[in-house]
Order: structure tokens, then sequence, then C-alpha cells
């Protein structure tokens, strides 16, 4: 259980030295500390990745925090505190997050020590393993039908990372288990992925034992083995590999082609504009002589009572065009 929510104000929420990632566990070097720049610690891809997510889809996961005397501790949740700090003071917070309504897991488990307090935040820090993360987005694709781009959205990973999880499950157990305790790269599992699970097995077995195993290792040790051991014959795998780079090249190409006529595009309305502008002003130079001699004749009170009585709505849109665009008066 994760404790009743609340919502709370950013900046009653009280942050420990001891807890928070940034400062080593130095109070005097806390970002927030006087003079402390914060913001330039988070300046890295995945930093910008996770206020982008914030930004989409607001905060999903709500701080945990910790009443302490009169003051709210944060307990986990700090990369978001500090991400929703930085859009708050760079006022860019958007439609979803709420710096005066912060959305916080309220932890009432008596704790006897502090340092059982910082024990219990870091196991809670701690990322899931490879295998469990793989699980639980292959159940929001399969039973919330979420897209690959709509979860890395969510968890502030890029599209090829979250299929590199996905792939993950559909390799054998000793696989994911030696990708936990990082025995094998994450980009393993594209290798064993497409072989059956006896060939899966047997590629297992000759890297078991052995330190430092890389995917290109994997594939020359894979790429012996005879085509009863792969869910797939080597013709389809060579055509499914061949279509696969003719797409990612298309994919360039078109995003090139597709960046050429935008900026065609945008010189040929820049070029438009431009042409407009002069005519309006070369307008506005020729009937300027025009609207002046109008701006005298209308002073003539039997030329204004032929043009009442002649051509009234005539004489009403001279008048507005005389008072828009010079000290005209219409009496």
């Amino acid at each position: 259980m994760k404790g009743r929510l609340i919502y709370l104000r950013l900046q009653d929420i009280e942050l420990d030295p001891k807890l928070d990632r940034y400062n080593a566990g130095n109070e005097a070097a806390s970002p927030l500390a006087s003079g402390g720049s914060y913001k330039a610690l988070l300046t890295g891809e995945s930093d910008d990745r996770l206020r982008e997510s914030l930004r989409a889809v607001g905060m999903r996961e709500p701080l945990l925090i910790r009443k302490s005397g009169d003051k709210w501790v944060l307990l986990d949740g700090y990369r978001r505190y500090y991400q929703l700090r930085f859009l708050r003071d760079s006022g860019n917070l958007g439609l979803l997050l709420d710096a005066d309504a912060v959305a916080c897991y309220v932890d009432d488990k008596p704790v006897e020590t502090e340092e059982s307090i910082r024990y219990e935040t870091n196991e809670r820090r701690q990322q899931l393993p490879p295998s469990l993360q793989a699980a639980k987005f292959r159940e929001l694709m399969e039973v919330h039908k979420r897209t690959i781009p709509q979860i890395a959205a969510m968890c502030g990973l890029s599209a090829p990372s979250v299929s590199n999880y996905l792939v993950l499950t559909t390799t054998i157990a000793e696989v994911q288990a030696a990708v936990d305790r990082n025995h094998l790269p994450m980009s393993a599992g594209k290798v064993f992925s497409v072989l059956t699970d006896e060939g899966q097995q047997k590629l297992w077995r000759k890297v078991s034992r052995a330190k430092g195993v890389t995917r290109v290792g994997l594939q020359a040790l894979a790429a012996k083995f005879p085509d009863r051991l792969y869910k797939r014959p080597k013709a389809e795998r060579m055509r499914r590999s061949k279509h696969v780079r003719a797409a990612k090249m298309g994919q360039v190409q078109d995003r090139g082609q597709t960046r050429n006529y935008l900026q065609e595009t945008l010189a040929s309305v820049a070029e438009e504009l431009e042409f407009k502008e002069g005519e309006i002003e070369r307008l506005r130079v020729t009937q300027l002589p025009l609207m002046r001699w109008w701006a005298s004749a209308l002073q003539d009170d039997s030329v204004r009572q032929y043009m009442k009585s002649q051509q009234n709505d005539r004489l009403r849109d001279i008048e507005i065009i005389l008072e828009i665009d010079s000290d005209y008066t219409p009496k």
C-alpha cells in the first residue's frame, strides 16, 4: 500500500539532503543551496524526455512523502520534484501540471531510525529489473492497448528502447535472468528472439559461463546454427532484414525530402509576403494624393450635399477610409 493521497504546494515539500541524489549526501552542496543552480544538473537527454513526458501526460506516479514534525519530507521522487520545479520556474508547466497541487502519497508506516528511512527509500528508488519492466510494457500493449510511442512518452524513454524491452519478453527465462544481472546486454534479446526455444537454450549454454558477452559475439555464434534452430528460414530472415534496412533508409530520405519541401515552402511564403507588403505600400503611396483630394473636397458643403444625395453609400466608404488612414474627422 502506498498510503493516502494528498496534494501539496511544491514549495511546502522539504528535501532531505541524505536522500537527495543530486547533492551526494552533502547538504552544503545541495543544488538548492544559496547561490546554487539546480537547472545546470538537468540538461541531459533523459531529463529532456522526462520533462516532455510530464508536460504531455502529467505526473502519473505521485511523490512519496512522510510527516516529520510540522514538515512534509520527500522520501521518493526527487528527480520528478526537480523537473517540476524546473518547469515551474521556466513557466512551462502546461495544462496537466499544477505546482500548487502536487499529488503525493503519505507514508505513515513507523520507522525507528533515519538509516531505516534511507534504506527503505533507496530500495524504492531502485529500478525494476529489465525483465519486469519488459513484462509491464507488454501488459500495457496487450491489456491496455497502448502503442510503443505512447509507452515511451509515459515512461520517459525512446521508442527503440521500449522495443528492446518488448523483444526481451520473447526470450527464455535464463536469458532474461542473465540480462537482469548484467551478464548479457539488453541488445542480446534481439539475437535470442529470432531463435526457437531449442536454439536459445543452445546459444545460452555457449555463453552462460563467458565474460564480456556482446551482441556482435552472440550474432557470430548464432550465425553458425542450422535453419531448424531459427523461427524463420534464412531466406525469409534476409528478406525481412533487407526490408527493414530499406524502410529505415526510406524514412531517412522521406524526412530529408519533407524538410527540403518545408524549407522551400517557407521561402516561397516569405517571398509572397514580401511581394504583398510591397504592393500594399505602392497602393498606399498612389492613393495618398487621392485621399488628400477627397479630404479637401469634402470640406465643401455643396460637395458633401451632392455626394449625400446622389452617392451616400460611396460617401460613407470614402469617409471610413479617410478616418482610418488619415486625420480626417467626418462632419
